[in-house]
């Protein structure tokens, strides 16, 4: 993302805080695909379609540290990377209140 201009990154910035209705179940779970990413990490006690475990901030798994691994590319394991919108939607769900 760094490669991406300023300008550019703010102008996504402000479309996305203007969706202020993001909701883990309409937006964020179908982020994460059934097989492998639910089943893979479910097989390792976090379950990504439950909204009370990937809700959980601070958590190791939780929300803050799935935004970094995605963020960073080091999640999905397998790939496709997570595109800068499915990115941006996340962090912008944390943003505002990770609401279910």
């Amino acid at each position: 993302m760094a490669d991406l201009p300023a300008a550019a990154i703010k102008a996504f910035e402000k479309k996305l805080d203007d969706r202020v209705n993001l909701s883990f179940e309409r937006d964020i779970q179908p982020m994460f695909r059934d097989n492998p990413d639910i089943q893979h990490m479910k097989a390792r006690g976090l379950d990504l379609s439950d909204y009370n475990q990937v809700s959980q901030y601070r958590a190791i798994g939780g929300a803050l540290d799935i935004f970094r691994r995605v963020e960073s590319g080091n999640m999905p394991k397998d790939g496709p990377r997570w595109t800068m919108h499915m990115v941006y939607t996340f962090g912008l769900w944390i943003k505002l209140g990770l609401k279910p």
